[in-house]
């Protein structure tokens, strides 16, 4: 398979040559094969790549196949003992790691940071030195060298231009998108779908815990009066806020309160929004993703917003993904979140909640110190 693969793509770079042979001074830049850094797993590691080891049947001979079916319906004929998942997207590469631990990563997606001092580097150090791809600059030749099973990049329709390519070049393509939970949930069952085992076990736990989580703290909201609830800003960047159409408007109207960006009528999953349309919209709360956000909002030109005189700004919990939005570790900002929007409902225990998702997903014990940063991004003092 990989012979098939180097033809199709050295047939793609003299096509590309033959384009250009009419300019003279051009020259080509070869992929460099990403080299992991020798270290011994962690707990973490060893714990969650048990779950994706194949059994005897599922490592069959070179050649053989199976069939699964992508988030576009597309049938992806797979090798019968997939392995390893390269995607161009950190949520893509935390998902992979979820479901089949570090052994399945084959690259890093644009997002994840495994350098040293990182949360990832600390769970997984031997994803250190892995390349990093963004869906945009994916370098077939490197790609080639890694040689995973499977990528696996985002798709709303059933092709699009990066599929094509990467398929012209010979490798086995699947679709997937994250818009909200139930697409994180199909997301986890394909990536399971693939790597076989274990893993299923692995997403139907994940599934319990985070449905189980939802519905608790919707179930508590469910009496609040409308009068009581407040309204709520989810900021992306310093000026964009999320609509109804989004992750955080499932888990801010879940937790009793009002998206402004459903009051602005907001179409697109987040819309820029001026400083004078966000003063009008004044809201009792605003959660980003950020400190530097934090700092922009805690300017001048928003003082007078109810959030900022009543020190309601407030950094979502990241680990290895922002848990705000559809990515693996949204189960973290339900019982988080609900905590300020509704504190005379909610008294959760965030903290437990955050060790044992570690625990139980990554099989990973967080230190104090990274409880603390995962769970306050921006300072303990920012988020009283």
């Amino acid at each position: 398979m990989k012979n098939r693969k180097w033809a199709a793509v050295m047939a793609a770079m003299l096509l590309a040559a033959a384009s250009l042979s009419g300019c003279a001074g051009n020259s080509s830049t070869a992929g460099t094969t990403a080299a992991a850094t020798a270290a011994s797993p962690t707990a973490a590691e060893q714990t969650a790549t048990s779950a994706a080891e194949p059994s005897a049947s599922a490592a069959q001979s070179e050649g053989a196949t199976r069939t699964i079916v992508d988030m576009q319906g597309n049938s992806v004929e797979i090798p019968a003992g997939t392995r390893t998942i390269a995607s161009g997207k950190g949520n893509l590469t935390q998902i992979t790691l979820i479901v089949g631990g570090p052994s399945a990563v084959a690259t890093l997606g644009q997002g994840a940071d495994c350098s040293e001092g990182t949360l990832m580097h600390a769970m997984f150090p031997s994803l250190h030195g892995l390349e990093t791809f963004g869906e945009n600059d994916m370098n077939l030749e490197s790609l080639l060298n890694i040689d995973p099973d499977l990528v696996l990049i985002y798709g709303t329709t059933p092709s699009n231009d990066l599929s094509v390519r990467l398929q012209d070049s010979g490798f086995t393509v699947a679709l997937c998108n994250l818009k909200d939970d139930g697409e994180l949930i199909q997301t986890m069952q394909l990536v399971s779908d693939a790597l076989g085992g274990d893993t299923g076990k692995k997403v139907q736990a994940y599934q319990e815990f985070y449905q189980g989580i939802m519905k608790d703290v919707a179930d508590r909201s469910a009496s609040i009066a409308e009068e009581k609830k407040p309204k709520v800003a989810y900021m992306r960047g310093n000026s964009a806020v999320c609509g109804p159409n989004s992750m955080p408007q499932k888990w801010i109207t879940a937790a009793g309160g009002i998206n402004i960006g459903e009051l602005a009528g907001i179409e697109a999953y987040a819309a820029e929004m001026t400083s004078e349309e966000l003063l009008n919209y004044n809201p009792d709360i605003i959660f980003c993703e950020s400190k530097q956000t934090l700092e922009f909002l805690s300017g001048d030109e928003y003082r007078s917003l109810k959030a900022v005189e009543d020190g309601a700004l407030y950094v979502v919990p990241y680990g290895l993904s922002c848990s705000g939005l559809a990515n693996a570790e949204n189960p973290l900002v339900w019982q988080w979140a609900a905590n300020y929007i509704q504190p005379e409902v909610y008294q959760y225990d965030a903290e437990q909640t955050v060790k044992d998702f570690f625990s139980t997903f990554y099989g990973y014990e967080l230190s104090e110190e990274q409880l603390e940063k995962v769970l306050y991004p921006a300072g303990r003092e920012t988020a009283n």
